[in-house]
């Protein structure tokens, strides 16, 4: 009996990193990485917002389609939060880790990653990231900062 308790804790199942570290915003709101994933994104850089439980429901049943056993969607309020799924499309870079910050501009939010960061880490295999960023609640528009 002890033996195979011991293999059933041993069993880990399908690991993603979380990381929880707030992220400075202009302004003093935070920015928080909560998910991320090398695979489950999209082909081409994208960036959404998802302000409702069904969207994010939605984000994760198509994570999920290869995934056994899925990844859990985080629990969220979204009375009073939202959340950036950032996606930077086919590449051979993990971005975890760099610092992802938003700026404020006439009247809107622009999302980045910190060029300056160093801390590429490069893959041999073609990825499809994601990373999904928690922030509280606001109306309005956030854009993508071309990173090029």
């Amino acid at each position: 009996m002890f033996l195979f308790l011991v293999f059933i804790n041993a069993c880990g199942g399908q690991k993603f990193k979380t990381d929880t570290v707030p992220q400075s915003m202009e302004g003093g709101s935070s920015l928080e990485l909560i998910v991320s994933d090398l695979y489950g994104g999209t082909e081409d850089t994208t960036l959404t917002v998802i302000r409702k439980q069904e969207a994010l429901q939605k984000f994760y049943s198509k994570v999920n389609r290869t995934r056994k056993p899925g990844l859990k969607a985080p629990v969220i309020d979204f009375n009073k939060e939202m959340l950036l799924l950032f996606c930077p499309g086919k590449t051979n870079k993990d971005l975890q880790g760099q610092k992802a910050f938003l700026k404020e501009s006439e009247g809107l939010l622009l999302f980045g990653i910190d060029d300056n960061s160093t801390n590429d880490k490069v893959q041999t295999a073609l990825l499809q990231p994601f990373y999904l960023y928690k922030l509280p609640l606001d109306d309005r528009e956030i854009q993508l900062i071309d990173q090029e």
